[in-house]
This record gives structure tokens, C-alpha cells and sequence, in this order.
């Protein structure tokens, strides 16, 4: 009979079993617990990502004081990318016989690639817009307060006269703490054929893409690859949130290893049930073997009976584990909902292959000890169990247990740490629970006769006792290492900043205007003022030589 047939028939009548169903209902808490915290982090990671894209207005980009070479542009055209080019620059606007200093930004019209331009009318209505065309520029509120003009009117930019076609409410990369002037966005041929990109010029260059993440990768590889300009530098979303990102890598790399040792206590109950299945099947494994089924078909119909269990048990726990994720997705929506990301299914599928080899892992050992036993013992259950003084299948729990973890820790040294401190709760733990059946057992003749009962259960079976209490001990462990860490983590979040770090920033403050702000910062409770001069200038040279040459 065909091998899985069979494994399917065996399983079927052995359901009933509860060795059977706790071996399934531990591999659904492995999938769960893993997949729940793994699927979470790397939505949240996504969405940090997606967040900064729309920062910087696409998904890579490189920025350079001069033009950058073509050679940027076909490699990512080759690579099947959309292409935005973009200047900024500092200009003086005149209007009205009033001036004032602007941060221009001079876009093509494909920006952004990533993120929306949200613009406000003439008749005051809001709305996404696409970039200024010819002749038009967008002015953000400063602006046009200190200008003195309003949507519809006409102003002097660059030695051109352009129409403000619209109010600059949100752009991409538009929102940087140290503005030193008011924002205004510009078509890149109107500042081209005005000069304010020409020779000694303080603009800088940039070229964003965007496009699907194995060809960002590939032209990312190939320009970290490439000799960049003097003075470029490749933008990624990684450096907008690179502070953000090192506190919640710490936090999610701390969930993964609690919902891994979540994982590795249902181990232990796989192992204790395989263990007891192991015991139930081993008069029908001796009569298997007397009637001349070879070692190998026996270990097969057993992995078989397993594997049977595993995939359909594997698939309930990622079902059930992204369907978790989701409804805490949904649940922290104040906090997360306007990332733009889908359910990710690759954690779940990792979680499930991390769930069965939980289960393989701890239970192998007593399965194939199992396919062992001799055709004797169908007449003698002495020949059932073979000592041994040491076996190296069990082993293989322990090597499962360590490869995990430094799987979810990505650090050798951080593994053997967390193992090794893990082995030695556990090790206490057996010696508190072993010193503790010693004493029932003394205590046991004298007390009430229910509690007499209880404490000769505990002790009839002394190694089960043991196993059990130190798996509950590091069940309790990990709740305690999860309520004593969390709080910290999230306090280590708030510290990142520096303690005096200021609330408040104010720019081109003039001399006459120091004791009027002094005063209504006062108001509102600032009441230390830290007053630093600040220039703005462009390095051309280093003792008469050229930054460009050296």
C-alpha cells in the first residue's frame, strides 16, 4: 500500500488519540506565536519604509551639487525604473516691490514618484495636484503672507515672471526642520532657461526613482558600486528613519526571541507527547516488525503519520496567525493607519517552517527510537526499550533550539547568550522542582489524605514531574522577561533624543526682534533661550584649490 495513503489512514484512526491532538494544538501555538509578532514587525517595517519613500519623494534617489552623469538615468531606465530629476536651490522672489528669500525646489513633470503634492486653490479648495507647469510656481502660506500676494498673481523669480498657479500646502521632502526660508516649487525648465542652475550655482542636483524593489535593489548595488560625483550621496528611506529604525529593530528583535521561546515551550510539550504516542504505538510497531516490515518502511510510516499532521495543523496556525496580526493591525489603527501597506504572507510561511521544525525537532527523538524495537518484544516487552548511555537524536532538539535562535537574533554571540542563560533557568529550575519532590515525598505519609494523593501522583513519575515544572518555570520566565524588558525598551524609544534637546526652533531671527520673541516665548513656558548665529555659504575651495579637484 502506497506509503502516504497509508500515513493518512493511520492518522485518521489514531485522531482520537490525545498525544495526537496536543502534538497538533503545540505546532498551531508555535505558527501562531511566531508567525503573529513576525507578520506585525515586518508590516510595520514596510510601512516605516513606504513612509520615508514618500519623504524623499521616491523609493532611491542621488543627490550632487553639479549635474549628475547620464550614465545614472540609463542604467535605471535599463532597469525598468520611473525617473524624476529635481534642483533646490535658495532665490530672492520680488513682487510688489517686496523681497524675499525663497527655498525653490525645480521639479520635472514626473515628481514625485512616491508621495502626493497637496495644493490649495484660488477658491480655496484642497486638493492633489501635479507639479507646476511652465511659467507657474507654487507658493507655500509663508510666502505668500510675506509677499503680500495671493493665488492668481504674477511675481519675479529668477529674472522671470511667473503665476502662481497654486498654494504649496504638502510636497514630498518639503517639510525639513532647518528651512531657512519659504518653500516654492518651480518647473526644472523654467529654472534651467532662467540660469539659476548654471555655474556657481548653490543648487543641488537630484535624480529620484522608483519602481518594483528587486530593480531598486539592483540599481541600488549598481551605483554603491559606481564612482559617485564629487560630493553625491545616495538617498535611501533607511536614513530618514535610521533613528526610529535602531529602536525598533531592538524592540522587534526582543518580541521575535519571546515568541520564539513561546515556540520551544510547545517543544516540550511536543516532546512529552511524542514520547507518550511513542509508548501507545510500540506493541503495533513490534507486531509491524514481526510480520517483516524493514526498519526504514516503520521510521517512514511514522515521519509519514507526522508530516500528515504537521502540514494541515502548519496552515490552521498561519490562517489563524494573519488573521491575529490583522485584528491588532486594525486594533492600533490610530497608530499605524495611514501606512499604505498589504498583509504580508512571507512571515507567515517562515513562521509555519519554523513551526514544523520545532516539531520534527522534538520529536524525532522518541519516533525514532520508536522504529528500533525488535519483532521480540511482541513476546517479551522487556526487549521494548534498549538502554543506552547516549544517544545523539537527542541532540537534535537542542541543535534545533540554538539554530532558531540564531535565526531570530541574527547575532551568534547573541544566541549562545540567550541559550546559555535560557540552560541555566532551566537547570535551576529542575533542581528547585527535584528538591521539591524530595520533600513532598517526606512530607507526603503525614498530610491530608487528598493532598497525600496529589503529591504521590507528583512523585510516581519524578522526570515527568521535573520536565514539566521547567517548562512552566520558563513559561513564567518569559512573561516576567517580557513585562520587565518592554517598559524599558520603550523608555530606551523616548531617551533616544538627547535630555536637553529643544521643544521649540526659530530661524532668521534679527537683533530688534530678540526681546519681542524673548517675551512670548515666555508666554507659552520656554524659558530657556539659546540665541547662536547662523550663515549660509557654499565651500568652493581649500587654501585656493578647488573642492572639485581635490
Amino acid at each position: 500500500m502506497n506509503l502516504l495513503r497509508l500515513s493518512l489512514r493511520s492518522l485518521r484512526r489514531e485522531w482520537h488519540l490525545p498525544e495526537l491532538r496536543t502534538l497538533a494544538a503545540s505546532l498551531v501555538l508555535a505558527v501562531v506565536a511566531l508567525g503573529v509578532v513576525a507578520t506585525l514587525a515586518a508590516r510595520i517595517e514596510r510601512g516605516m519604509l513606504a513612509s520615508a519613500a514618500e519623504l524623499i519623494g521616491g523609493d532611491v534617489g542621488v543627490s550632487s551639487p553639479q549635474a549628475l552623469p547620464e550614465a545614472f538615468a540609463e542604467r535605471a531606465r535599463r532597469d525598468g525604473l520611473q525617473l524624476a530629476r529635481a534642483a533646490s536651490f535658495p532665490s530672492v522672489a520680488f513682487a510688489h516691490e517686496q523681497t524675499q528669500l525663497l527655498d525653490v525646489q525645480a521639479v520635472d513633470a514626473h515628481y514625485p514618484l512616491r508621495g502626493k503634492l497637496e495644493l490649495r486653490d484660488a477658491a480655496g479648495g484642497t486638493r492633489n495636484g501635479q507639479p507646476p507647469a511652465a511659467g507657474e510656481v507654487y507658493l507655500d502660506h509663508r510666502a505668500l503672507v510675506a509677499l503680500g500676494l495671493q493665488v492668481g498673481q504674477p511675481l519675479q523669480l529668477g529674472g522671470r515672471e511667473l503665476t502662481i498657479a497654486a498654494e504649496l500646502l504638502r510636497q514630498p521632502d518639503g517639510g525639513e526642520l532647518l528651512a531657512l526660508a519659504p518653500r516654492a516649487l518651480m518647473s526644472l525648465a523654467d529654472a534651467e532657461q532662467a540660469g539659476l542652475l548654471g555655474t556657481g550655482s548653490r543648487g543641488r542636483h537630484r535624480l529620484l526613482l522608483a519602481g518594483a524593489p528587486a530593480a531598486v535593489q539592483a540599481w541600488r548595488d549598481w551605483a554603491q558600486a559606481t564612482a559617485l560625483p564629487q560630493g553625491a550621496e545616495l538617498i535611501t528611506p533607511e536614513q530618514t528613519q535610521e533613528r526610529m529604525r535602531t529602536s525598533f529593530d531592538r524592540a522587534g528583535a526582543f518580541l521575535r526571541l519571546t515568541a520564539l521561546l513561546s515556540a520551544l515551550l510547545a517543544g516540550i510539550a511536543i516532546a512529552l507527547s511524542a514520547q507518550r504516542y511513542a509508548r501507545r504505538k510500540t506493541a503495533e510497531v513490534a507486531l509491524l516488525r514481526a510480520l517483516g516490515t524493514p526498519r526504514r518502511r516503520v521510521l517512514g510510516l511514522l515521519l509519514g503519520t507526522l508530516g500528515a499532521l504537521a502540514v494541515p495543523a502548519a496552515a490552521f496556525g498561519m490562517l489563524l496567525a494573519l488573521g491575529l496580526a490583522q485584528l491588532a493591525w486594525l486594533l492600533a489603527s490610530q497608530l499605524f493607519g495611514n501606512v499604505p501597506t498589504a498583509l504580508p504572507l512571507a512571515p507567515s510561511f517562515a513562521a509555519a517552517a519554523m513551526g514544523i521544525a520545532v516539531l520534527v525537532g522534538f520529536a524525532l527523538p522518541p519516533l525514532a527510537r520508536l522504529a528500533e524495537v525488535p519483532p521480540v518484544s511482541v513476546f517479551r516487552q522487556s526487549m521494548q526499550r534498549r538502554v543506552r548511555r547516549f544517544d545523539a537524536l537527542y541532540l537534535v532538539p537542542a541543535l534545533v533550539a540554538l539554530g532558531l535562535i540564531w535565526s531570530q537574533s541574527s547575532s551568534l554571540t547573541l544566541a549562545g547568550i540567550l541559550a546559555a542563560s535560557l540552560l541555566g533557568v532551566a537547570l535551576i529550575a529542575a533542581l528547585l522542582a527535584g528538591a521539591l519532590l524530595w520533600l513532598a515525598r517526606r512530607i507526603a505519609p503525614g498530610a491530608h489524605p487528598a493532598l497525600r494523593l496529589g503529591l504521590a501522583a507528583l512523585a510516581r513519575r519524578p522526570a515527568l514531574s521535573v520536565i514539566q515544572a521547567t517548562a512552566l518555570s520558563l513559561g513564567l520566565c518569559a512573561l516576567l522577561l517580557l513585562a520587565a524588558v518592554a517598559p524599558a525598551l520603550l523608555q530606551g524609544w523616548r531617551q533616544e533624543l538627547p535630555a536637553d534637546t529643544p521643544n521649540w526652533f526659530a530661524l532668521n531671527l534679527q537683533d530688534d526682534q530678540r526681546a519681542g520673541f524673548t517675551r512670548a516665548l515666555a508666554v507659552v513656558g520656554g524659558n530657556q533661550l539659546n540665541m547662536l548665529p547662523l550663515a549660509v555659504g557654499k565651500l568652493t575651495a581649500i587654501n585656493g584649490q578647488p573642492v572639485d579637484r581635490l
